[in-house]
């Protein structure tokens, strides 16, 4: 052990000085990238032959027409050409973001929706799901990406809520006060990968104190966005913290939701229900309004 160690600390030594100087380092990391860039697409290729193409078709027999199986979402129809696996499947057997569901669930049952607004509604999963299951509700799906616009609105065709659901772009807080001011209860969604700091801003708390406000939090991004929007919220609405589950405890216990996954192996299952999230526990902030 103590000449490994030794022989270790020589190489270091060696190498140390050489990998200090800044051009021979930018040479040696382009030659470094091609072995990992290589090992990733294998394992890619690997995945694709073996657990993914197994998940592919147990999701056919799983969700043999296309529509999400359970939870706030359920008969919720995905467009024939779809084809974002890494989230679809999840999606359809009801598990993506589950605690979030159910939570979305309970408020569309209980709060009594006038107005839904999903800013960051990539390809409308939760506004139109929303819309299916708050009929009396007018759905606005903000997306500053074309390719999502064509989505949510091919989403909303394919289900039959176009007529209610408006799609728009770039939404900022002046925008989302409007639409506050045109609904008498309206739920908020946000989802905007670290601007949802620029989105609410102080004082926009008191603007949108009829409302509700659900906010996928990316602290990853800057870890000043929690604490400033537990101050925008905190005096006007109730709020508290509700965390997404991880992979491992996605895979352990899907099968209580979905007893047919129990029929599954490890890595089919894996491949089915994890969200392939970012290495970073998903937390969501709800604001819900006090007003009764």
């Amino acid at each position: 052990m103590g000449s490994e160690m030794g022989m270790k600390k020589a190489v270091y030594a060696m190498l140390r000085p050489v990998v200090a100087i800044d051009p021979i380092w930018r040479v040696l990391d382009v030659f470094l990238r091609i072995p990992r860039l290589l090992d990733s697409v294998r394992r890619q290729v690997e995945n694709a032959r073996g657990p993914e193409a197994n998940a592919l078709a147990a999701l056919r027999t799983l969700c043999p027409d296309g529509r999400v199986q359970r939870g706030l979402c359920q008969g919720l129809r995905f467009p024939p050409d779809r084809s974002t696996f890494s989230t679809i499947a999840p999606m359809l057997l009801g598990l993506y973001e589950r605690p979030l569901q159910a939570k979305l669930e309970h408020l569309a049952r209980t709060r009594g929706y006038d107005l839904i607004v999903d800013v960051g509604s990539a390809d409308g999963f939760y506004a139109v799901g929303l819309a299916l299951r708050c009929p009396a509700a007018r759905v606005i799906a903000c997306d500053t990406e074309p390719i999502a616009q064509r989505a949510s609105r091919a989403m909303a065709e394919i289900n039959e809520v176009n007529g209610r659901l408006q799609v728009t772009g770039f939404c900022d807080s002046a925008r989302l006060v409007e639409f506050g001011q045109t609904a008498r209860r309206a739920l908020i969604l946000s989802d905007c990968e670290g601007f949802e700091q620029r989105l609410f801003p102080e004082g926009i708390g008191e603007a949108l104190a009829r409302h509700d406000v659900v906010v996928e939090l990316h602290d990853w991004v800057d870890y000043r966005i929690s604490p400033h929007l537990r101050r925008v919220f905190e005096s006007s609405h109730r709020v508290e913290i509700l965390r997404a589950e991880d992979d491992v405890q996605i895979v352990r216990t899907a099968h209580e939701y979905v007893p047919e996954l129990a029929g599954y192996d490890w890595p089919t299952r894996q491949a089915l229900v994890c969200e392939n999230r970012r290495n970073v526990h998903g937390e969501w902030l709800i604001a819900l309004s006090r007003h009764e």
